[in-house]
């Protein structure tokens, strides 16, 4: 059995993840799967719009 692609909500977890990486330091929920899938349909699965509203919420 072939190995699924990931979904589009899985890319944009993984991408938004990828930018917020430098946070994890000081927060671990910018780890967290659900956490980051919160951030992104707040922002319509933009991931651009949905790190630029984490970073401001982290500051």
């Amino acid at each position: 059995m072939a190995d699924r692609a990931p979904t589009p909500a899985e890319l944009a977890i993984q991408q938004l993840k990828e930018a917020l990486k430098d946070l994890v330091e000081v927060r671990r929920d910018f780890e967290d799967d659900l956490f980051l899938l919160r951030w992104l349909k707040a922002r319509n699965m933009d991931v651009k719009k949905a790190e630029k509203m984490a970073r401001g919420w982290h500051h």
